[in-house]
């Protein structure tokens, strides 16, 4: 399908990353879905983390901090939009997103961990490009008819808020 209904139908693509050609899938709702659970789940982990280093924390100060964690954890009970944003803009968020890309078609790709030797030596902004033209997620328009990075850059001057869900920012 040359007509770019093969994006609109899903169909699988591919992506090449240091001069290796993989079979991937597009994002699909479910893909972003897993995004929100692991997004949801690192904060569980940040949260041993906090347990783990408690002790360093002078004592009078721990309550504070334990109650304010706490409270993060049970207010936010789904990742926000922003919080989402966040991590896709990162180098992590980045390995997630092709990690789920390519695990379909790759069983080698058991976790991302399996992602982390394919992008060794890829520029950030340069695997950010590949995922987002690969994945579909660079087609993404919106109700202006925009695509998603068109539609961020017209609707600010402010080049912090011009970062698209996979612009990797340092």
């Amino acid at each position: 399908m040359s007509d770019g209904l093969d994006k609109v139908a899903g169909s699988d693509t591919t992506i090449t990353l240091n001069c290796k050609e993989y079979r991937c899938t597009r994002i699909r709702y479910g893909h972003l879905a897993e995004v929100s659970r692991h997004v949801y789940e690192s904060r569980r982990d940040a949260m041993e983390e906090v347990a783990k280093r408690l002790n360093k924390i002078p004592e009078e100060h721990r309550q504070a901090f334990l109650d304010a964690a706490v409270r993060r954890l049970e207010t936010k009970s789904l990742p926000e939009a922003d919080e989402i944003r966040q991590f896709m803009s990162s180098l992590d968020g980045a390995k997630f997103l092709l990690w789920l890309m390519l695990r379909d078609n790759q069983p080698e790709f058991k976790s991302v961990a399996d992602v982390e030797p394919v992008v060794e030596g890829i520029a950030p902004e340069e695997l950010a490009h590949k995922i987002a033209k690969s994945s579909g997620l660079a087609d993404l328009k919106n109700s202006s008819g925009l695509a998603a990075s068109e539609s961020s850059q017209a609707a600010t001057t402010d080049p912090n808020e011009q970062r698209g869900l996979l612009t990797i920012s340092n």
